[in-house]
């Protein structure tokens, strides 16, 4: 306002104005009356409508508003406050409405003034501005939280209610909701509830509700019985309103485990039993939604029992009213998994029920009944009963492909529970749930993924599950791009259904050609994930399956990891922090020939030579010691490759093979000039075809590998021993099948020469006795120097054999 200057004074001069404009100019005037008069104009011009209070913001009267706030005239101010309150309801938001200066003339008013009426204005006028979310933070740093605060103790209902109103917008954000603790302000709130206001106890419910959501304010509110004060609200009568938020309140509550005691001491439970059965259909939910809460306790299972509301539950089954069906199942779900409930629900033919609402029309009853039957499943007889429903599975599997997330996320929770029992996962693989549950891993939200890769994991358990994820286009690229979902869950279940489905060799393959290995190599490193055990046990699973990805990966193979045909070497991967996909023996054999070092081939369908040693081996090794054998294998390793003369110019044999063949990959039986590592790699294949166990293959530096072998626990017996004939398709060529060395094919062989003429044609004799090693220790297999010759681990002659001298 302008200063008054003496001597303007004249006669009252009654001038007629019609021009919002001119009247804003007016509010330059030096006389209090005439401000005061201008603002009730101005406030009436913006309760006719949003449009009006556009033209009055764009024409600037928040300036002149926060001066009336100002002013030491009473009148004024309360004229000012009242236009305010009235400007900024109901508008869209003006960038006027954000200016700092208004937001502090108002909380001025909220800790300086004692008159009500424009205490609840200014409080109304910041429940307005704090719908703006940058209002919100810089009201909470003025003071303005804790001003509202303590406006709850006055004794005016509409300041209450005002100030009630305008922390309930405020705590919409997380970090004013620990203002309101920070500022003694629970209890405040909590008082709310007793007032005699229907619309002061709506704003203090709205409010415990949004504190409640803090996991501190909750351990607060129930320091102060807010467990008892809401169930002395829902006591009494209420309007419909306060009865829905009270449950709201109580919902929320009851997420903290020492309040659910406290319910339980209360003896809340038959409060909200009796408001199942109210006639609001939103109260009757709500309630349900309670009890799902209260249900965690076992007294609370047998108080709901006892009180005969399941019967009425399952009754509400049938009724024509989806609400309450819905209601009916949201309490169910709860209240099954009580074992003892479950069995009278069981009783009463509530599983038939829910086979049925899952086939429902309305979207909300199937979700519901999803849930339940998803609860009921973890009962074996239930498991039964629902195989033995005509169609109910294929149902539970037809909801996969709803566009509504909680229905999925029940569906494969019923899918889950269902396949506990092998039986019940064969027939859930045979009605195509794997493929469904594998549409599901697109969904972007991370519950749906998380619980779909546990249902996989199951599945997978069953070979039959295996071959049929191994059939579902693009599913393991899917599953290995979970690796590296920011959710903890997600990327665990992803892992895990990795692992078992690996089991299966060509999803193992699938697996570490989209890139599984890197993100599990990198997932086992973050501590901070907590990812590093499951996801390192998960990529031995995966490698124990493919071993040429763990020869690749580790330079290792145990004795347990078998060399079958379709085993590849492509050499070490090198640094683990840089390991990329593992490239497929096709792409490798489409690349066009290079400098780099040949990939060696073990595929007996289609290596003559290879295929030609073994069977004269299974010969030669029949009831001749240990030592006899391995010695035979390592002279036939060493006469296959050159002998023990000279091999300084395999690498420009390699390239000679390499042409030969046409390709970077050169099948292993056609190595006539191996090295150690050419070599170790033939004796790992012909001892684990001949059933020569244990025998261990290790990748050293500089191009040298070597063989363990343990005389003593040697296991092969001639029995074992079984001629293997190679496979032949109708074309003639070779056709693929798991090698065994304990597995007799009988199919017609295309005509070999007889085992003496292979013997002098590949070989020579190897008709042998070695001398016997007497030690319990293992050894490394000498297949360069002295073939045969066994030496001791940490000897001189096995270091030297290891390394480059």
């Amino acid at each position: 306002m302008s200063q008054e200057v003496t001597g303007t004074v004249c006669e009252c001069v009654q001038v007629k104005i019609s021009d919002v404009r001119s009247l804003l100019l007016l509010l330059a005037s030096p006389e209090p009356s005439v401000c005061s008069s201008v603002m009730e104009s101005l406030s009436k011009f913006a309760d006719i409508g949003s449009k009006n209070k556009t033209i009055l913001l764009n024409l600037g009267i928040i300036k002149p508003l926060i001066d009336g706030c100002r002013s030491k005239d009473k009148n004024v101010k309360k004229s000012a406050v009242t236009c305010l309150s009235s400007i900024t309801e109901n508008v869209d938001f003006h960038n006027d409405m954000k200016r700092k200066d208004l937001l502090e003339s108002l909380i001025l008013i909220l800790t300086t003034e004692d008159n009500v009426e424009i205490l609840d204005e200014a409080a109304f006028s910041i429940a307005n501005l704090s719908k703006d979310f940058g209002n919100k933070a810089e009201i909470r740093k003025i003071g303005g939280i804790q001003a509202l605060v303590k406006l709850l103790d006055i004794a005016d209902p509409d300041v209450k209610k005002s100030s009630a109103q305008a922390i309930t917008s405020l705590i919409d954000d997380f970090t004013n909701r620990s203002e309101v603790r920070y500022v003694k302000g629970l209890r405040p709130i909590l008082d709310l509830l007793v007032s005699e206001y229907p619309e002061v106890q709506e704003f203090g419910l709205k409010c415990l509700i949004k504190c409640s959501e803090d996991y501190t304010n909750r351990g607060e509110l129930r320091k102060l019985q807010i467990v008892k004060r809401l169930l002395d609200l829902l006591s009494i009568e209420a309007n419909e309103g306060q009865f829905q938020l009270a449950l709201v309140a109580l919902t929320s509550a009851l997420d903290d485990m020492d309040s659910l005691a406290q319910f339980t001491e209360y003896n809340g439970m038959p409060i909200l039993i009796k408001l199942v059965s109210h006639d609001d259909s939103h109260i009757k939910r709500q309630a349900c939604v309670a009890i799902n809460r209260a249900a965690k306790s076992d007294k609370n299972q047998a108080i709901a029992r006892e009180s005969g509301v399941l019967q009425s539950l399952c009754t509400q089954l049938g009724s024509l009213d989806q609400s309450n069906c819905v209601t009916a199942l949201i309490a169910i779900t709860s209240l099954g998994k009580n074992d003892l409930n479950q069995a009278e629900l069981m009783k009463i033919g509530v599983v038939e029920l829910l086979s049925k609402h899952i086939q429902s029309e309305d979207k909300d009853v199937r979700r519901e009944a999803l849930g339940a039957l998803a609860s009921f499943c973890t009962n074996a007889k239930v498991r039964a009963k629902v195989r033995l429903i005509n169609e109910c599975l294929q149902t539970i599997i037809k909801q996969l492909s709803t566009d509504c997330t909680v229905t999925t996320i029940n569906a494969v929770e019923c899918l889950i529970a269902f396949s506990e029992d092998l039986q019940h996962r064969s027939e859930a693989i045979k009605a195509g749930a794997i493929s469904a549950i594998c549409q599901t891993l697109d969904s972007v939200d991370y519950r749906v993924q998380s619980v779909a890769c546990m249902a996989l994991g199951r599945l997978n358990q069953e070979y039959d599950g295996q071959v049929a994820f191994s059939k579902v286009p693009k599913a393991m690229n899917r599953l290995v791009e979970l690796l590296g979902s920011p959710d903890i869950n997600v990327c665990r279940n992803a892992t895990y259904v990795i692992s078992v489905a690996s089991q299966y060799e060509t999803n193992a393959i699938n697996a570490c050609s989209a890139g599984a290995i890197d993100l599990m190599v990198e997932l086992s490193k973050q501590a901070a994930k907590r990812s590093t055990k499951f996801a390192t046990d998960a990529l031995e699973k995966l490698l124990n399956t493919h071993t040429s990805a763990k020869y690749w990966l580790v330079n290792h193979l145990t004795a347990s990891n078998t060399i079958s045909d379709g085993f590849y070497d492509l050499g070490y991967a090198g640094i683990l922090d840089r390991v990329g996909a593992l490239p497929s023996l096709m792409e490798l054999k489409s690349q066009l020939i290079d400098k780099r070092r040949e990939i060696i081939q073990v595929d007996a369908n289609l290596d003559i030579n290879l295929f030609t040693i073994w069977g004269v081996l299974q010969d030669l090794i029949v009831n001749v010691s240990p030592e006899t054998q391995i010695k035979m294998v390592a002279l036939a390793v060493a006469k296959c490759m050159g002998g023990t003369g000279d091999m300084s110019n395999y690498k420009f044999r390699m390239s000679e093979l390499k042409l030969k063949v046409g390709s970077n990959v050169i099948p292993i039986g056609q190595i006539d000039q191996g090295t150690f590592y050419h070599r170790a790699l033939l004796f790992k294949t012909l001892c684990d075809r001949l059933g020569l166990k244990p025998c261990t293959l290790v990748r050293g530096e500089y191009n040298r590998a070597w063989n363990i072998v343990t005389v003593k626990q040697q296991t092969v017996h001639p029995k074992l021993v079984v001629k293997k004939e190679r496979v032949q398709s109708s074309a003639g060529k070779p056709k693929s099948h798991p090698a065994s060395a304990a597995v007799a094919v009988t199919v017609n062989p295309n005509p070999v020469p007889n085992p003496t003429e292979l013997k002098m044609m590949f070989l020579g004799t190897l008709d042998v006795e070695a001398e016997p090693f007497n030690s319990e220790e293992s050894a490394i297999v000498d297949l360069m120097f002295e073939p045969g010759r066994l030496l001791k681990i940490d000897s001189p002659e096995a270091l030297a054999y290891q390394r480059l001298q």
